[in-house]
């Protein structure tokens, strides 16, 4: 089997470099805020090497709310990327913010995404799925845009 991307250990994990774009997928993660969109992609970071422990929203410190605004609000209020290798593919997991005021973020990482995972809270339950989530499910089935949730 041909490799078709790199892999290389980088100071805070696995850093992968993909040799062609069909070697790529970017995944936009969407959901209403405090779903957990950015721990998901914390623990999936993590699981895939690209960063050797998980840091947390409530500190501060988890590796796509980089920003000092997002890190004092403990919130994303920016579209982040955050690349990671699996199977010989690179994918870039593109945390969205969850609030209605940063909408504009959310729709530059669907437009980039290859398919959208649709988090949920547990806490909240089915019953806690909006009318923007359930808008946002239509707009990627419009779209042919594969979709999970989690």
């Amino acid at each position: 089997m041909v490799e078709r991307t790199t892999t290389s250990q980088g100071v805070n994990g696995r850093v992968v470099v993909a040799e062609r774009p069909a070697d790529i997928r970017n995944v936009v993660l969407v959901g209403h805020s405090g779903s957990g969109k950015t721990t998901l992609v914390e623990a999936l970071a993590v699981a895939a090497g690209a960063v050797l422990r998980a840091g947390r929203v409530e500190d501060g410190t988890s590796v796509s709310d980089y920003d000092d605004i997002e890190q004092r609000q403990h919130r994303s209020v920016q579209l982040s990327v955050v690349p990671m290798g699996w199977d010989h593919v690179k994918v870039n997991l593109l945390d969205t913010p969850g609030y209605a005021d940063f909408v504009g973020e959310l729709r530059a990482g669907l437009r980039a995404a290859d398919a959208a995972l649709f988090v949920l809270s547990a806490a909240a339950g089915v019953e806690g799925v909006s009318g923007a989530t359930l808008a946002l499910w239509e707009e990627c089935a419009r779209v042919g845009m594969p979709r999970a949730i989690v």
